[in-house]
């Protein structure tokens, strides 16, 4: 067996990314079974000693060490007597959700009178009930408050609904959600027929801000703005959009990308990909376990590992077709266990989705954002409200004929995931001479 071979995961960031995720994890595992936790980080150890020595191993347990920590502090949290709370969302007159130092709460005794995206400073009593998975610390049985004057942050959350609402006397609820959902990731009033529609045809996260949405925002601010203006905007673009780990990713990536063209470094997607990682575990330690942030590093490993070999297999394709299919299937290699482990089903759709529809999708983020900046100017909010319209008149009509030969949604158990699971894994270490 021969060592040198394994280098495409050489970079230590890698490796520290990984210690990151597992330390969330192992510190989840260990709250409900000690054993179980030890089991994981001493498995993980024990495989980095085998085949990285001493030093490495050594050096990978203080960034655990350091991640874990890091855990330890997060959710030992207890907030003061008197406390300012974020509001994230709300639930009825009674019960809410808000974040405190980052720290997701339980809030209880809110009024209607309370918006998301509020500051709040709020005393009550806290009671610690830790829900790891969730990023919840406790309760917070709120006793008196009041909102504080709007912050750059709440002032987004309101202009994200007036806009909403300002597009939807014009348009209707109907397009005004699809816009308000691709754009800037509004999708509390999105439609049930265009979620389903877009989950049969593989292109669900078209309705999320992603980090293609990030990338194509960002380039076309370059080309108008330059560089520099541009980071600004687009950093002013991630909080607007209420900050997905997705977005967030996207964004790291992007500025290491651009801060690598200034010290004259070499770019690796896979470094800034586990920098931008690390960085937003050690924010927020339950991101782990959302759906969004997992998909979203897969994808993108997924399209860093497999996208140029694909691109290269396709050579027949013309160029823009053979692009778009080995970035969607290079995206899926990884995400195929995830999704089929959340929802049994998979959609064989997203081919065909990603290549027809997907291009239309992402004039409309261009248009729709563009409504941001134009609010105030009616000639030019209206023209791209015009072209809004018309991009969703032909997003439906070809959704519709798509949906009505297309394939069903595939249910499948989700052992099929664990085995596939399998699969990929002895496939990798046979490649890599492993035997």
């Amino acid at each position: 067996m021969n060592i040198n071979k394994y280098k495409d995961l050489s970079n230590p960031l890698v490796y520290i990314f990984i210690t990151f995720i597992l330390s969330s994890i192992s510190y989840e595992a260990y709250s409900k079974n000690k054993l179980m936790g030890v089991f994981y980080v001493c498995s993980f150890f024990a495989f980095i000693l085998y085949f990285k020595g001493i030093k490495i191993t050594i050096l990978i347990f203080l960034f655990f060490v350091v991640a874990l920590n890091n855990n330890i502090w997060f959710y030992s949290y207890i907030p003061k007597d008197i406390e300012a709370i974020r509001i994230t969302n709300i639930s009825n007159y009674y019960y809410a959700k808000g974040e405190i130092n980052g720290r997701i709460v339980n809030l209880y005794n809110i009024n209607q009178e309370i918006n998301v995206g509020d500051k709040l400073i709020a005393r009550g009593e806290f009671s610690k009930d830790i829900n790891i998975v969730k990023g919840i610390v406790g309760d917070y049985k709120i006793e008196e408050y009041y909102i504080e004057k709007d912050d750059i942050i709440s002032k987004f959350y309101k202009r994200r609904e007036e806009l909403f609402n300002k597009i939807s006397e014009k348009l209707g609820r109907r397009k005004a959600a699809l816009i308000t959902s691709v754009s800037f990731g509004y999708k509390s009033e999105l439609d049930e027929d265009h979620k389903s529609l877009m989950k049969n045809l593989g292109i669900s996260h078209a309705i999320s801000i992603s980090g293609l949405h990030l990338a194509l925002v960002y380039s076309i601010l370059k080309r108008i703005f330059g560089v520099k203006l541009s980071l600004v905007i687009a950093f002013a673009y991630v909080l607007f959009t209420g900050a997905p780990a997705s977005a967030v990713r996207a964004y790291i990536m992007i500025l290491i990308l651009n801060l690598g063209m200034v010290v004259k470094r070499n770019y690796s997607p896979l470094a800034a990909l586990s920098l931008a990682g690390i960085i937003i575990i050690l924010i927020k330690p339950y991101d782990i376990y959302n759906l969004g942030f997992i998909l979203s590093f897969l994808a993108t490993l997924g399209i860093i590992l497999f996208s140029k070999k694909l691109n290269k297999k396709l050579y027949r394709l013309p160029n823009l077709f053979r692009s778009t299919i080995a970035i969607s299937i290079s995206a899926q290699i990884l995400t195929f266990p995830i999704i089929l482990l959340y929802f049994n089903e998979i959609s064989l759709n997203f081919i065909i989705g990603n290549i027809i529809v997907v291009p239309f999708i992402n004039i409309l983020v261009v248009f729709g954002n563009c409504l941001v900046f134009f609010e105030y100017i009616p000639i030019l909010f209206n023209f791209s409200l015009y072209i809004c319209h018309y991009i969703i008149k032909y997003i439906d009509v070809i959704m519709y004929k798509l949906d009505s030969f297309s394939f069903g949604l595939v249910y499948l158990h989700y052992t099929i995931a664990y085995f596939y699971v399998g699969i990929l894994v002895t496939y990798y270490f046979y490649r890599k001479c492993y035997y």
